[in-house]
């Protein structure tokens, strides 16, 4: 009998440690971008928002803790030649980001621009999807972004795996040149839950040895 109490006991600890698994996840840089907005100028590209440029702290891809790297506050440079700008007098439309593979996203972090008043992203909608016309496309999320930080601003959503990430700009902060992004990264979700058939294997395994042992004694 005490054999099964601690074989129960043991189950019981299992299950807890299995429910109290927390959320942790990885940072990704974006592997490549587009926009339907065009870009200002040659220096203004969308590269420079997915590339770590001006950003006072880099990150490794795939590697570095999505929050213990913003926990750093790396912030972005003041040099407008590392922002991407949209074509003048375009302050809506689409930003595509390409993941370069499957992946479960979880979180968007974004260091909208902030150098020049009222050309940071304001509302936006963020899409998910497996295939880059978006045809299939699931909502994440409707946002709205701060200006002026010169950090990045984390918005968070249900966990969606994802090869392609449409942001949908909606509006500026009150620009009539353009609209801007300094830098953006993603929050890969990286839990590792057992099957439940292992740890039912394992609780069957050990209620059938303490069932054993009983009917000996």
């Amino acid at each position: 009998m005490k054999f099964l109490n601690i074989a129960l006991s043991g189950l019981i600890l299992a299950a807890t440690c299995l429910s109290n698994v927390a959320n942790a996840g990885l940072i990704l840089q974006v592997d490549s971008a587009t926009s339907n907005m065009g870009e200002y100028a040659t220096s203004w590209v969308t590269d420079n928002a997915i590339d770590q440029s001006g950003l006072s702290i880099g990150y490794t891809s795939g590697i570095d803790d999505f929050d213990d790297y913003l926990a750093l506050n790396p912030t972005q440079t003041t040099s407008p030649n590392e922002t991407w700008f949209s074509i003048s007098g375009v302050s809506s439309g689409f930003f595509d980001f390409s993941l370069g593979g499957i992946y479960n996203i979880e979180s968007f972090a974004l260091w909208n621009e902030s150098q020049n008043g009222g050309q940071g992203v304001n509302a936006f909608n963020l899409y998910a999807d497996d295939n880059i016309n978006f045809t299939t496309a699931t909502l994440l999320g409707n946002f709205s972004a701060i200006e002026g930080l010169n950090i990045a601003e984390v918005f968070e959503f249900s966990a969606t795996a994802a090869s392609y990430i449409r942001m949908e700009v909606l509006s500026n902060h009150g620009s009539s040149c353009c609209v801007g992004i300094m830098e953006v990264a993603f929050e890969v979700s990286t839990v590792d839950v057992p099957e439940p058939s292992t740890l039912a294997i394992f609780a069957l395994g050990m209620i059938g040895l303490a069932s054993r042992r009983f009917k000996k004694k």
